[in-house]
């Protein structure tokens, strides 16, 4: 529970900037915070409870191999030039509101996607699924399942359309992305989770 809160607090610290770039938001500053804190720290209490006697390691685990770099930085790497020139030439004129025009957008960005986008999208449904099933691969399956669900969700509600074959592409690259988040999160907790978080937002650093 100690845990769990501080995470909150750090994630509702570190989300702060995006909500207040949002210059459209529905409700309150003070209330979207609040309420990202209270939400992200049930979320943390998953990963903190279930994690670490499931996996048995630490969640924030220090004994990590030149190995477990090694592949974290290989593979962040190649997904980070697959988006880089597949899918962020076709979004971004459709959406550009989801890419930053500016380093301090971009530095909100960042500190959003590493805490509550991986919290929410990786390390939140892991910890529910190992819970639930007892197996890592059967917890990275479901992970993916859960992301290839949302996509299509977010793509019906989008206010643009995409053709078939780059619908495909979106789905393809979801599931692969989400395979290797959830395997390197399984592979060495928060630090590899947050470092291939770190190199896929930094092909958008550009300004």
């Amino acid at each position: 529970m100690r845990s769990a809160a501080v995470a909150a607090g750090i994630t509702g610290l570190a989300c702060y900037p995006r909500i207040w770039l949002w210059s459209d938001r529905p409700n309150a500053l003070w209330f979207m915070v609040t309420l990202l804190i209270l939400t992200s720290f049930v979320l943390w209490s998953f990963v903190f409870a279930w994690y670490p006697p499931r996996m048995g390691r630490p969640v924030l685990n220090p004994q990590l191999t030149h190995q477990d770099w090694l592949l974290t930085c290989l593979l962040g790497l190649i997904a980070a030039v697959i988006l880089t020139l597949v899918v962020d030439p076709r979004l971004r004129p459709l959406n550009p509101t989801d890419y930053p025009e500016s380093f301090p957008a971009w530095t909100a960005s960042v500190l959003f996607s590493v805490t509550l986008s991986q919290l929410f999208l990786c390390y939140a449904p892991v910890a529910l699924f190992l819970r639930l099933f007892g197996h890592p691969t059967v917890a990275i399956l479901m992970t993916v399942l859960l992301g290839e669900f949302l996509l299509g969700l977010q793509l019906d509600a989008a206010s643009f359309q995409v053709d078939l074959p780059f619908t495909v592409t979106l789905f393809t690259l979801r599931a692969a992305l989400g395979w290797a988040a959830a395997y390197l999160f399984l592979r060495g907790g928060l630090v590899l989770g947050t470092t291939w978080c770190l190199i896929l937002e930094s092909r958008l650093l550009t300004i």
